[in-house]
């Protein structure tokens, strides 16, 4: 990667270049990973297992939901300010990796879902998310919960997991992967996306739901050193968000994906007549038409009603 140096983010040829490289790396843990996971996939199978519903909460674990207080409309919002309403939710709640923990604190999570490729500290927030459910729910809750995964996650997110699994066959990988997992498991090859709330989307679609609603989910960072942290420092976008009536910071990646979610969600409530809704609060994962702002409060409220 020393050749890149002096990225230039604009440079749609230094960026493919880049993605190009990050491919050839991780296309070799992709099949590393779903050879040492294929006893579990063999075990458990597909996303078909897993019960359909009709109405889906999302819970991401960005920010305002991880950074504690943000300014909103006039009002200060805190992470427990906003999923405590968690507790009066009555469909099944999908909890994204890192949040898993906090969000079980006010509700029984349904399906916890993660996608990491290369190792991560996800048996931190697996070990810190059993603890939660033992305590919260009792010792054998965890059993309940479904962990939803693609073939090719890091087999220490799968390590000592107390609950059901389902596996999917990721169409984004490459079609040699897709041909054996299809060859040897039986899985069809399924939509992902490139994180973990678009894959979490994604997965109560193909569940059945003519209704999502997510919250911590903004596609953006509160800071511009935080945006430029998580590019390494090679570039930040300052977007106006009018939810927010405020500045935030995202990068070339979530503006991509938001772009490509937008397309995905658009097909789908134009042709199965599906309705979203972001309660997250900030951010930019809103579009007139397809994915309306709407208080978390306020959601709770129309659904109870």
């Amino acid at each position: 990667m020393d050749e890149l140096a002096g990225f230039d983010p604009y440079d749609s040829r230094m960026r493919n270049k880049l993605q190009k490289e990050v491919l050839s790396r991780v296309q070799n843990e992709w099949f590393t990973n779903y050879e040492a996971n294929l006893p579990l996939i063999r075990k458990w199978g597909g996303i078909e297992h897993v019960p359909l519903a009709a109405k889906f909460v999302i819970v991401g674990a960005g920010w305002p939901l991880s950074d504690g207080k943000y300014a909103q409309k006039g009002k200060t919002m805190s992470v427990k300010g906003n999923l405590h309403l968690l507790e009066k939710v009555k469909c099944p709640v999908i909890v994204c990796d890192k949040i898993a923990a906090t969000a079980a604190r006010y509700v029984k999570p349904f399906a916890v879902t993660a996608l990491n490729t290369s190792s991560t500290d996800v048996q931190t927030w697996m070990e810190n998310f059993r603890k939660r459910m033992d305590e919260q729910w009792g010792p054998d809750a965890i059993k309940d919960v479904w962990l939803i995964v693609p073939v090719t996650v890091n087999p220490e997110a799968l390590r000592n997991w107390e609950g059901k699994m389902a596996f999917i066959n990721p169409e984004n990988t490459c079609e040699e992967l897709i041909a054996t997992v299809f060859k040897e498991t039986g899985l069809e090859p399924r939509a992902r996306g490139d994180n973990v709330g678009y894959f979490s989307i994604i997965m109560a679609i193909t569940l059945g739901a003519k209704e999502i609603t997510i919250i911590g989910m903004p596609y953006s960072h509160p800071t511009e050193d935080a945006a430029m942290d998580a590019t390494k420092g090679r570039h930040c976008v300052t977007l106006y968000d009018a939810i927010l009536r405020a500045y935030v910071y995202t990068t070339f990646d979530w503006i991509d994906s938001r772009r490509e979610l937008m397309e995905v969600l658009a097909k789908c409530k134009e042709e199965h007549g599906i309705q979203f809704f972001n309660c997250t609060g900030a951010g930019i994962l809103y579009q007139a038409g397809v994915i309306e702002p709407l208080m978390f409060e306020e959601w709770v409220k129309h659904s109870e009603g």
